[in-house]
């Protein structure tokens, strides 16, 4: 039977994070799972050949960045309808039914669920905000899943195949052919990042990426830059004597 939805999923190194996502979306009626792994360094190629034996997964390979992964993705697609995810992030209960009935009822081109983040009030906070600015601009980030129809997503052009923020200009695009609505339905993302880097730090270098996107700066320096800060951990806050 031809799904009438496609789950993209990209992943690269992680191996260390497990696959809570894919045991919550696999083995749904209707609905292909495409894995598109980016060549990792550590064992996730291995740890996911188990699940592309899985009825409706399809496992293929393709080189980063991510946005190469994704267009793959939707080329390799056969449903109607798409759905991207983030490998770290967790739908909440109903998110199938939310996305069919989007698929039927909004006139809106292309939906988005509403960002959760687990780790207290300040990331509560956070996810608020992020909220927030996705309704009024109609620009989610990929952490908040996007769906749309096959055939939008290939009029829109498709993922831009940038170093990084493919998410935000696909965002940009779909708007020449009208609004993106937020489901008030959650999708829990990982705080890893947050929490390696300090919220506050996460919070302006994301916005430091925005405006040099719209300056125009070299998006691969972006992601150079973006590689050092992560792997650059907050200093761990000073003990008073």
């Amino acid at each position: 039977m031809t799904p009438w939805l496609s789950l993209i999923i990209p992943l690269r190194n992680e191996a260390d994070h497990g696959f809570a996502l894919l045991e919550q979306v696999t083995g749904q009626p209707g609905v292909e799972v495409i894995l598109v792994e980016g060549f990792s360094v550590d064992a996730t190629w291995e740890l996911l050949q188990p699940w592309g034996q899985k009825p409706g997964v399809r496992l293929l390979q393709v080189p980063a960045p991510r946005s190469s992964q994704l267009h793959q993705g939707a080329l390799a697609a056969q449903g109607d309808f798409l759905l991207f995810l983030h490998a770290d992030s967790r739908l909440e209960p109903g998110w199938l039914e939310a996305v069919q009935a989007f698929t039927l009822q909004s006139q809106a081109v292309a939906g988005a669920f509403s960002l959760r983040l687990e780790g207290g009030l300040a990331l509560a906070c956070y996810a608020w905000f992020a909220n927030l600015r996705a309704r009024w601009f109609g620009l989610p980030y990929g952490d908040q899943g996007l769906f749309l129809s096959r055939l939008t997503y290939f009029k829109a052009g498709g993922f831009p195949q940038l170093p990084l923020m493919e998410d935000f200009a696909l965002s940009r695009l779909l708007h020449r052919f009208g609004p993106i609505q937020i489901l008030p339905l959650g999708i829990w993302t990982s705080n890893r990042r947050y929490l390696r880097l300090g919220l506050w730090r996460s919070f302006w270098f994301n916005q430091w990426m925005v405006w040099g996107f719209f300056r125009g700066k070299d998006l691969e320096q972006l992601r150079l830059q973006y590689q050092s800060v992560k792997l650059t951990p907050q200093a761990p806050a000073k003990k008073s004597p």
